[in-house]
């Protein structure tokens, strides 16, 4: 059986195609609003975020394992503590950002879009980022050199 060519398929399926691109376009954006890079731990973050946003479970399993994954890898609990804070921040945020494309969301300022979805700095991710780094695969890698993001600078450590 042969499929048909791409150019002829239903409109169904372009929709799927559209849904799949914006859901995407999304995730990257969400590594940059919430300020987990795309190591092992921010990955783990980011689909925790999405669990919530998207009211979609399975997402929450990559979240456990890369978690688990990396408190074994470390030896440490800090990992646990991180998704503890970003399933805190996630309830925080208005789930009308998963509602909103991606594409309007890139011609706003950032902390315009941070402060209007109520997405919180994560304190215990950055100490994460700072007591790990390359050990923890931490990269930072979604913060533009020449953005100056002065709500995670001002963050204070805490103790855990």
């Amino acid at each position: 059986i042969r499929r048909p060519p791409r150019s002829t398929l239903s409109s169904s399926s372009a929709a799927s195609d559209v849904y799949k691109r914006q859901l995407l376009l999304s995730h990257d954006l969400w590594h940059v609003l919430f300020r987990y890079d795309t190591c092992t731990m921010g990955e783990a973050m980011i689909q925790e975020v999405t669990a919530h946003l998207s009211q979609f479970k399975p997402p929450r399993l990559v979240s456990f394992f890369g978690t688990w994954k990396m408190a074994r890898k470390l030896k440490s609990k800090l990992p646990w503590k991180v998704r503890k804070e970003c399933i805190q921040l996630s309830r925080a945020c208005s789930r009308e950002l998963f509602f909103q494309p991606p594409l309007s969301l890139l011609e706003k300022d950032i902390q315009e879009v941070r402060d209007t979805y109520n997405i919180g700095v994560p304190v215990v991710y950055k100490q994460y980022v700072e007591e790990f780094g390359p050990l923890g695969e931490a990269r930072m890698d979604t913060f533009h050199p020449q953005y100056n993001d002065t709500k995670w600078k001002e963050v204070e450590p805490i103790s855990i």
